[in-house]
């Protein structure tokens, strides 16, 4: 009879977590998207994707906050605290040019996960780096993982992390 009443009991949660759509962020606080933070955010990320994708070093600089954290795949791989931004551009042109990669552009899918809990953003978008490798076409599949807070009223990047999917 228990093993009955745990089962049915374990029914009705799964039930209950599906029709309410659970997930971890949800249980944490977390919101979807959908007010002017969201929109914030997505202008920033937007913001950060042309600036990189111009070479702007100023502007990328300008959508992290002073002591954030940067994971790359060019080494050193990660970079952490203030000045850190400038260190990352130069080590990323540094690897560009030891690759020979040239015409690189990052595209973001618009189809992205992005949870809000209060001043805090988690974002994760399916990106595509494609660059010429003297002169042949090279593309990477990978995912941005984005965490922004909210300083002084505005959405900062304060966490960027980018993995190649193969």
């Amino acid at each position: 009879m228990k093993r009955l009443t745990f089962t049915r009991a374990c029914a009705v949660a799964l039930l209950l977590a599906s029709a309410l759509q659970w997930t971890p962020a949800a249980a944490a606080g977390a919101r979807k998207p959908g007010n002017a933070d969201g929109a914030q955010v997505s202008q920033v990320i937007a913001a950060f994707v042309a600036a990189a994708n111009k070479g702007d070093e100023h502007a990328v600089a300008a959508a992290f906050a002073e002591h954030a954290a940067i994971v790359y795949n060019v080494p050193p791989y990660r970079w952490i605290g203030a000045g850190e931004i400038k260190r990352f551009t130069a080590d990323l042109a540094r690897g560009r040019a030891q690759q020979a990669a040239t015409d690189v552009v990052l595209t973001v899918n618009p189809n992205k996960a992005m949870f809000l809990g209060g001043s805090h953003a988690y974002v994760s978008v399916p990106a595509t780096y494609a660059y010429k490798q003297q002169g042949r076409p090279v593309t990477e599949d990978g995912v941005l993982v984005f965490v922004l807070d909210k300083i002084a009223g505005a959405w900062k990047i304060t966490s960027l992390t980018w993995g190649i999917v193969r």
